[in-house]
């Protein structure tokens, strides 16, 4: 994960970390992606021998104070999380069938393709970046 000009804490073990959505998009307004996030997170919790001490959901962004309790796992840590909800929510939101979301996150379902004006997009996948 890069750090984009932040320091390294190689040796720290507790971080307050803020991870938004992309274009600070609401896709985590819903219960279901809400609950996505909170399995995400206690599923890391155990994985990487980690607490959290305090979370805010937000509608477009997460707040998190996380604490390892042997090494710092940062960076793996929010590699899973990320990688993890992004997939289960992005099938959230096809089965939510919200076609204007996905043209906006340029994200195509399975064997289907979005046209706009005669032209296929080009698809990637949610983004989320992480300040420390």
């Amino acid at each position: 994960m890069p750090l984009r000009g932040r320091t390294n804490f190689p040796d720290e073990q507790c971080f307050f970390v803020t991870t938004t959505c992309y274009h600070w998009y609401h896709l985590l307004a819903t219960e279901a992606c809400r609950q996505i996030i909170g399995n995400s997170i206690n599923f890391l919790t155990k994985k990487y021998d980690s607490a959290i001490l305090g979370y805010v959901i937000m509608p477009n962004h997460i707040h998190l104070i996380i604490y390892f309790k042997k090494t710092n796992q940062l960076s793996n840590w929010m590699r899973d999380l990320k990688k993890f909800t992004a997939v289960l929510i992005r099938q959230e939101i096809e089965k939510s069938g919200n076609l204007l979301l996905l043209e906006k996150l340029c994200l195509r379902p399975e064997g289907r393709t979005y046209s706009q004006r005669g032209r296929y997009l080009k698809c990637g996948k949610i983004v989320l970046t992480t300040s420390i």
